[in-house]
């Protein structure tokens, strides 16, 4: 019960926040379906996109759908939403070479699946470098997973033009 009345608050505000146009336009159901981490980890699965939103992103997909809306469908706006949101998970599995975060990453992406190996390999050592960077300690988790994302596009635009679809 105490989840429904979250979510009732939360649909309130974004709508509060919306003007009625933008808010007929995007829909806040598309929303919640498309936008935030629910719509990067289920691009299929409307009901546990809208959970996920729901449970752990609200602001960001509400930010996210209403401010940028275009970022929604492509996939350099996914993935910086899903790094933005994941990256401590992200960097661990990253260093390790797989997880769920990293294939929710890879699809969002849509590398094909030949590269995603070795992309992931050059992302690990654009971690590694980042991580023994002195300015490392210093910076904060936008900071670090801005640096994740230009490293993982810059690859991708380095090596793997044409293999990542959604870049």
């Amino acid at each position: 019960m105490k989840n429904l009345s979250v979510l009732a608050a939360l649909c309130a505000m974004a709508v509060a926040f919306t003007s009625p146009a933008a808010a007929q336009e995007r829909g806040i159901r598309n929303i919640f379906i498309s936008c935030g981490l629910g719509g990067i980890i289920f691009p299929d699965d409307e009901l546990g996109a809208v959970v996920v939103n729901i449970l752990t992103s609200s602001p960001t997909a509400v930010t996210q759908g209403l401010v940028a809306p275009g970022s929604c469908a492509g996939g350099a706006g996914q993935s910086a939403a899903l790094i933005q949101a994941t990256y401590p998970e992200l960097a661990m599995e990253t260093a390790v070479g797989e997880g769920v975060y990293l294939t929710a990453l890879m699809d969002t992406l849509d590398c094909q699946p030949a590269i995603r190996q070795e992309l992931i390999s050059d992302m690990r050592t654009g971690l590694s470098a980042t991580v023994q960077s002195p300015a490392y300690p210093g910076m904060d988790r936008d900071a670090k997973a801005e640096a994740l994302f230009m490293n993982v596009h810059g690859a991708i635009g380095d090596k793997y033009a044409g293999q990542c679809n959604a870049v």
